[in-house]
């Protein structure tokens, strides 16, 4: 009976096995360390750019098995500031945040932002903005532009770890 079992349930396995590789959607993180200045003044903006990132998004949709036109769309998944040096400041200094993204070729759009913010903790939380970036993701190269606007003026300067992450959706 074993033997008649195995012989139907083997087929079976195997009829499932696939050599093409499954595609799926993936994610698409960056991390950046920046340095924001002491000093940053309650009056208008303060922009820090993160020149010249490597998108890497050919060896990103290889690693996950996609080809550029396979990927129909990518979106901002999460963004999140962390204080490392010191690791104790907060956000409190900060009214509000806006995150851009643009290439040489391709104007700047808003990827994220956070407004009212009443942090007590090292880490900072953005909302991804609902924007198609297929177009920034596929180049090669592109520049993050963080927006402060505070409310109070920054007493020293902070080593922030930047991390942002993207969802490609594929067809």
């Amino acid at each position: 009976m074993r033997r008649y079992l195995w012989i139907i349930l083997c087929p079976l396995l195997f009829s499932y096995c696939s050599t093409e590789p499954l595609i799926g959607d993936f994610a698409m993180e960056y991390v950046h360390d920046i340095e924001v200045p002491a000093g940053i003044a309650p009056i208008g903006s303060t922009f820090i750019v993160i020149q010249n990132i490597d998108s890497n998004a050919d060896l990103i949709f290889n690693a996950n098995g996609a080809l550029p036109g396979e990927v129909n769309d990518i979106r901002t998944s999460f963004l999140s500031l962390q204080a490392i040096n010191p690791a104790t400041e907060n956000w409190d200094f900060l009214r509000e945040i806006t995150m851009f993204i643009e290439t040489d070729d391709l104007p700047r759009l808003e990827v994220g932002y956070r407004d009212q913010i009443f942090n007590t903790n090292n880490t900072l939380d953005m909302i991804p903005s609902i924007t198609q970036l297929s177009e920034y993701l596929k180049s090669d190269r592109f520049n993050l532009i963080i927006e402060f606007e505070p409310n109070q003026t920054t007493q020293s300067f902070i080593t922030t770890r930047v991390r942002v992450q993207f969802q490609a959706f594929v067809d």
